[in-house]
């Protein structure tokens, strides 16, 4: 007869150290509370709910939201820009196979007042190749971490091996020599 398994694990909520935000220096188990509260209230969280609560200036989320219209849409407009730029990519062809690199990579990331950088690459040099293989990593930890939350530990290990590949291709590309590149 199969015996019923209790997984139990303590719960620690907690701002992620990348969110640079006044609010982040709040309680996070009040923010909670009230995304509960929306949940019950609209039977789901979703963007607009949590909006629509917050218009409410007793809202602990008030203090999040930009309510200046004029400010508001200044600040859509740059994310919009930042999205036009995150979507255009150029087509190369390596040793005859096509690839597609977005034309735009983010440089240096803005917080709060200062805004992101972006560099716009046409070709791949040493300096911006490294800087992609080391930004790309970044993203790949970021993940590792998520899929390891959530057990997925033989994903995570993927992760892992796809690290070190770039990392090992860091070192063989520059005893090698580069491949020509042409945009198409």
């Amino acid at each position: 007869m199969k015996k019923d398994i209790t997984i139990s694990s303590a719960q620690e909520y907690q701002w992620n150290p990348d969110f640079r935000n006044p609010l982040a220096h709040t309680d996070i188990k009040l923010i909670i509370a009230e995304l509960e509260i929306i949940n019950e209230v609209h039977g789901e969280i979703n963007p607009q709910a949590i909006v629509d609560s917050a218009k409410n200036k007793k809202s602990i989320l008030h203090g999040y939201f930009e309510w200046d219209d004029s400010e508001a849409a200044r600040l859509y407009r740059i994310r919009q820009a930042t999205r036009l730029l995150s979507h255009i990519e150029v087509k190369m062809i390596t040793d005859g196979k096509a690839k597609k690199i977005k034309v735009f990579e983010l440089v240096k990331r803005g917080d709060g007042e200062r805004q992101s950088v972006y560099k716009k690459f046409t070709s791949l040099t040493d300096s911006n190749v490294e800087y992609i293989k080391s930004y790309i990593i970044n993203d790949l930890n970021r993940i590792k971490g998520k899929l390891i939350a959530h057990s997925f530990d033989s994903a995570a290990s993927h992760i892992d091996k796809a690290i070190e590949e770039l990392s090992k291709e860091s070192t063989e590309t520059k005893e090698n020599d580069k491949p020509a590149l042409a945009v198409v």
